[in-house]
Parts: C-alpha cells; sequence; structure tokens
C-alpha cells in the first residue's frame, strides 16, 4: 500500500483517515487518499510516508522505482494539515520513452518522492524516490538514481537484447 500512516499516543487526538488502537497502546491513523487531518492536540508521532511508484518502460523496458519512504519521529502541533498522497506512475505501451515518474506524497515539510519511472526501447530511466531500472538494451546507459535517504538506484541491464 502506498499512502500514509502514523503512529501517536492515545494522549494526541486527530480527526480524519482510518484509525485504529494497536495492541501496543499506540493509535494508528492511515490515508490513502489525499484529505485534511486535524490534529486537536499535539505532541510526538511517528509518520510512514510513501510516494507513488514508477511505472515501467515500454517494449523490453526497466521496471519502475519505488516510491521514496520517510519513517521518522515528527513534533505535531495542534491545527489542520494537508495529506496528499501520490499516485503511481503510469506504464508505457509504446515505443516511446520511459514510464511515468511516480507522484509525490506530502506532509508538512516532508516529502516522499515518487519512483523513476523504468527505461524504455531507447530510452533511459527517469530518477525518482528508488530511480527506475534500465531496459535490456546495452548502451542506453544504467538505473536511474534514487533520493539519498528515501530509495536506491534502479538495477542496470544485464546486456544486450536479442531479438
Amino acid at each position: 500500500m502506498y499512502g500514509f500512516s502514523i503512529g501517536l499516543d492515545l494522549s494526541i487526538s486527530i480527526l480524519g483517515g482510518t484509525q485504529s488502537v494497536l495492541g501496543n497502546g499506540k493509535n494508528r491513523l492511515v490515508c490513502t487518499a489525499t484529505q485534511s487531518i486535524y490534529i486537536i492536540t499535539g505532541g510526538y508521532i511517528q509518520i510512514l510516508l510513501i510516494g507513488g511508484g514508477g511505472g515501467g518502460g515500454d517494449r523490453v523496458g526497466g521496471g519502475g522505482g519505488a516510491g521514496g519512504l520517510i519513517f521518522t519521529r515528527y513534533k505535531m502541533n495542534a491545527g489542520m494539515y494537508l495529506v496528499t498522497i501520490g499516485d503511481g506512475g503510469a506504464g508505457r505501451s509504446d515505443s516511446s520513452g520511459p514510464g511515468a515518474t511516480g507522484a509525490n506524497s506530502i506532509f508538512g515539510n516532508l516529502i516522499a518522492y515518487g519512483g523513476g519511472g523504468g527505461g524504455g526501447y531507447n530510452t533511459a530511466a527517469t530518477t525518482g524516490g528508488s530511480g527506475g531500472g534500465d531496459n535490456g538494451y546495452a548502451g542506453f546507459g544504467d538505473g536511474a538514481a534514487g533520493v539519498l535517504g528515501q530509495g536506491y538506484a534502479g538495477g542496470n541491464d544485464g546486456g544486450d537484447y536479442c531479438s
């Protein structure tokens, strides 16, 4: 699942999203669509924020990269916050390029970058939270770079594709 999840002490009140109480006495909030949440009482929370995954490249294309991942402790003040959930990038179905980069997920000043698009028939992969994988042909570059602290570079090609 891509999206947004926070864990918070039961002493912190929040409105919005789908809430549940975990066995460890923590409350969990999950949002899978862009929405507003309202923090009634502030405090520290743990956040898991994931960007949308990248789309795969066309023909002998590479796979799309995973969306960037942020898992951190974050101080929240009372107030309204917008959670933006990034969609996955579209895969490529023609011979004209890489898959689309996934959209970013955003909460406050945190941005989990969307995954890079996989390399296409004769095009390089694109960068993202985790970079897209290279296409099946040699000579068009390697897997694209990922965002430091959020993901990794995409995989390289395995050599020449033979038709």
